[in-house]
């Protein structure tokens, strides 16, 4: 692009990161992250969980929170698909504490729960076997 006097984007790199996502390549993924930040280009909440949800499904569940710890010293709001991301984690590889601590992460920075947020959270208090806790969940979701 550039030999032809275009300048790439946000959105013509976070192709790229897609991409490198879907083939399972997340070195370039951060290589081309890496070439956004050099060049001042901010990716968008989209893009990191991208890059989240592959270090999940390759049980980097460590550099998923560096990388989400990266986003928010940048400035990038995290999102409930981001937490969902890492939560689905814990959750299929039955990390309770892992789980309510993420729970109140989410909490503690007003991330708003969804209903997969809230499908996830009650199995794994069923899984614990919670019940007053599911209550107060139950009466959290029906407002």
């Amino acid at each position: 692009m550039r030999q032809k006097g275009l300048e790439p984007d946000s959105y013509s790199y976070s192709i790229f990161i897609h991409a490198s996502c879907d083939a399972n390549d997340i070195h370039t993924a951060f290589w081309v992250l890496d070439l956004m930040r050099r060049y001042n280009l901010v990716p968008n909440v989209f893009t990191y969980n991208c890059i989240i949800k592959k270090l999940c499904k390759n049980d980097k569940i460590d550099e998923a929170y560096e990388l989400l710890d990266k986003m928010l010293e940048r400035g990038v709001k995290s999102d409930t698909r981001s937490y969902n991301t890492i939560l689905d984690f814990h959750c299929d590889h039955t990390e309770v504490n892992k789980s309510l601590k993420l729970i109140s992460t989410m909490d503690r920075d007003k991330c708003e729960w969804d209903s997969h947020t809230y499908n996830m959270v009650l199995k794994i208090l069923i899984k614990i076997r919670r019940f007053d806790r599911m209550e107060e969940i139950r009466y959290s979701m029906l407002g």
